[in-house]
């Protein structure tokens, strides 16, 4: 878990993270045996790193009763959002665009507010606002050409964590697989070795974590989707449906 999430395991840590913030808390009730909770974690850890003024607040919704019964929590994953302690804005379940975009959509709002008041922020850290138009240094090319070159690159693009042969992160790996599996032919694109890479792709597809796969230029989603449509026999029908509209 990154290190900007605060675990909370008592109603009384949980009022003092809060109140520690005058601005924008976002808080995550998960539960040990969710599995939707396991990719929603790495959903929300990347939210904290891309996300300077915030706090952000993970609860075991069972483990701290009064709390979840303070916000009406009764499913986990679930996601709230407040302003000074006012809850302003919710998800419930495991969505994980509603959750990005709500979470981009209040945090960012905090960060502009923050920069009005005077507070000193640089440009370059705050990736929710990272500017597409902003030149690489690719030979000139804008940040937003490269993005679309690199999407558009093969008719199959796998952006994930390190290689096919040495994958960086559990989820790359499974991705490969069941791409592999599919008999699909495919591009890769390691966006551990350029930041402002995977800045863009993540304000492109407005999808949080790694890995994504692109069919024709047009995002086919992530692991949970891949996998549920590898489960389904479905993943080489879709891929084929997608290339065809291009």
């Amino acid at each position: 878990m990154s290190p900007q999430v605060q675990n909370i395991t008592s109603a009384q840590e949980f009022d003092s993270a809060v109140a520690s913030t005058s601005g924008t808390a976002a808080v995550y009730f998960w539960a040990h045996w969710c599995h939707p909770c396991k990719q929603l974690d790495e959903v929300f850890a990347e939210l904290a790193r891309d996300s300077l003024q915030a706090a952000f607040i993970r609860v075991e919704a069972e483990e701290v009763p009064d709390i979840t019964d303070r916000y009406g929590v009764t499913i986990v994953p679930y996601f709230l959002v407040t302003k000074g302690g006012k809850v302003v804005d919710k998800v419930e379940g495991a969505d994980a665009a509603a959750v990005t975009r709500m979470v981009q959509k209040h945090c960012s709002q905090s960060e502009a507010s923050s920069q009005k008041a005077g507070s000193i922020v640089p440009p370059a850290a705050i990736s929710n606002g990272t500017a597409l138009h902003a030149q690489a240094a690719n030979g000139g090319q804008s940040l937003e050409q490269r993005v679309d070159q690199l999407i558009n690159k093969q008719p199959v693009m796998l952006f994930m964590k390190g290689t096919p042969d040495a994958p960086r992160c559990g989820f790359s790996r499974k991705v490969v697989d069941a791409l592999q599996s599919a008999g699909e032919r495919f591009g890769t694109f390691d966006i551990l070795t350029d930041e402002a890479v995977r800045q863009g792709i993540k304000k492109v597809s407005n999808w949080p974590t790694f890995p994504q796969v692109y069919v024709g230029g047009e995002l086919l989603g992530g692991c949970d989707i891949i996998m549920e449509l590898q489960q389904t026999s479905e993943l080489k029908e879709t891929i084929d449906e997608m290339r065809a509209r291009v």
